[in-house]
């Protein structure tokens, strides 16, 4: 907690007043995350538009980009995944039935595949503008996310 109060720029007593230990601050935090992450996810589904691989990331890299350590904790997990984590891989699996995104490989493999190359984007580049990281992450992962412009897709998963 004295690490998180001098980063903050905060006095130790200040932290404490608000949470009682690290536990109920990392469960604060997670519930800002949570909250913030269904709020973009959901303006990408309201969309007039038909959502886009892009418009997901950029709406990922967006909260991402405010929360980079909690970022970890989604993708596929054991045990019970956050909301917002069932919610990336509905519109991944949303996207494969319209065949924007290859349907030979598993929502649930795209949305590891997102989530450790938007960590490791961020990673790299911790003050990067969040519509850069979204730039950078969909032009590494669109290329092999994409159905073939050549082949018939198949509905069949490995």
């Amino acid at each position: 907690m004295a690490a998180i109060a001098d980063a903050a720029g905060l006095a130790r007593p200040t932290v404490y007043r608000r949470y009682q230990d690290r536990d109920a601050l990392v469960r604060a935090l997670r519930a800002q995350v949570d909250a913030e992450l269904e709020t973009a996810l959901a303006a990408v589904s309201a969309a007039a538009a038909p959502t886009t691989f892009v418009d997901l990331v950029r709406a990922l890299a967006t909260v991402a980009a405010r929360y980079p350590v909690a970022l970890l904790r989604y993708g596929p997990t054991p045990g019970e995944p956050p909301a917002a984590d069932l919610r990336v891989t509905q519109l991944l699996h949303e996207a494969q039935a319209a065949d924007q995104l290859r349907a030979d490989v598993e929502a649930g493999v795209l949305n590891a595949a997102l989530f450790g190359v938007l960590a490791g984007v961020l990673a790299q580049r911790p003050d990067a503008d969040p519509q850069d990281v979204a730039d950078i992450v969909s032009q590494l992962l669109l290329p092999g996310f994409s159905v073939p412009a050549s082949s018939t897709t198949s509905r069949s998963h490995p």
